[in-house]
């Protein structure tokens, strides 16, 4: 580079050029919009709603909520500003095209952990925001039951016409759950694995029931004692040459009730198998399915389905009560 040229690039008029390029422009005006961005997911703080427990699960929604967009904020902060830096240091550094992307590519990298980061913390968010619509769903029960308790209180006076008070919802008091956030990320892996199913330990629906609900602990049970009464019948596989099952009997579905009991719903697709069959080995379907007892002790059929259906328990009472009853009961 000659000295007449060394003169212009150092001129005013050269370094205002510079900055109309586009490797300089685009860089630059991109970073600053993502800087812009991140200033502002910095100083936007998730309000907590006043008068809530502030470690209740509102208030602690608001901070999770706060972090992460601090946290993603960051990332964008840092990916704007290797765009900056690569666009301005063109013109003020001199920096060439692949100083440029050396620094756009380390920029890039660096926000994507830190984006990859705040993804971890939807977790919490997740996890409190189901822990409030609890909440808040208990408070609905809570005020719905007070509501009736005081119409009946007062149902005298209103038969009458007199004048009664009115209800107050804040006479109604419902404590916040307080949850540590690896309470609020467990939950929601449970919310995310489950469905949000859980049920009783020891019951009978966590017998028949896989962790999300679903009948397949139940239905593979329930064939076993198909072959073990030849309930059963087998076609072979036309590349492979095995055979293959096709069982007559099939849980279509788990029906949770009430005290951790369960009603099993069963499709039948043999004639010769249904409900009066079924009852005669009850004994041995309680057993495969490590449940107490059936309530009552009979598999029934929905005639407007054609599905049989049975409800068993592991209530020790209701089993004992079915026991003096003629019930069948495994033990």
């Amino acid at each position: 580079m000659n000295e007449a040229e060394a003169d212009y690039r150092s001129s005013p008029k050269a370094k205002s050029r510079a900055f109309k390029e586009p490797r300089v422009l685009i860089p630059a005006l991109a970073g600053g919009l993502l800087v812009l961005i991140a200033a502002m997911g910095l100083i936007n703080n998730s309000a907590v709603p006043p008068g809530r427990d502030p470690a209740g699960p509102a208030a602690r929604l608001a901070v999770a909520k706060a972090r992460r967009e601090r946290a993603g904020s960051v990332a964008f902060g840092v990916l704007g500003g290797a765009l900056l830096l690569a666009g301005l240091g063109v013109p003020l550094g001199g920096l060439a095209t692949s100083e440029q992307v050396s620094i756009v590519v380390v920029g890039a990298a660096v926000a994507w952990f830190a984006r990859r980061s705040a993804k971890r913390l939807d977790w919490p968010v997740a996890g409190y925001q189901l822990a409030e619509a609890d909440y808040q769903h208990a408070v609905h029960e809570r005020l719905t039951q007070a509501e009736s308790a005081h119409r009946a209180r007062y149902a005298d006076l209103a038969s009458i016409g007199a004048e009664i008070p009115p209800f107050d919802p804040t006479s109604v008091c419902v404590s916040e759950p307080h949850l540590t956030t690896e309470e609020a990320v467990a939950l929601a892996k449970n919310q995310a694995v489950t469905g949000g199913f859980s049920a009783p330990e020891g019951s009978a629906l966590a017998a028949v029931a896989d962790e999300s609900g679903g009948p397949s602990i139940a239905n593979a049970r329930l064939h076993k004692v198909c072959k073990d009464f030849r309930w059963v019948t087998y076609t072979n596989n036309q590349v492979t040459g095995e055979p293959v099952p096709s069982y007559w009997l099939d849980v279509v579905r788990i029906e949770p009730l009430g005290e951790g009991d369960a009603r099993i719903v069963i499709a039948a697709a043999h004639a010769s198998v249904g409900e009066e069959e079924l009852t005669k080995k009850l004994a041995a379907l309680l057993k495969a399915w490590k449940v107490r007892a059936a309530m009552p002790p009979i598999v029934q059929r929905d005639h407007s389905s054609g599905l049989l259906h049975v409800t068993v328990t592991n209530n020790s009472a209701a089993a004992s009560q079915d026991d003096e009853d003629g019930a069948v009961v495994w033990k």
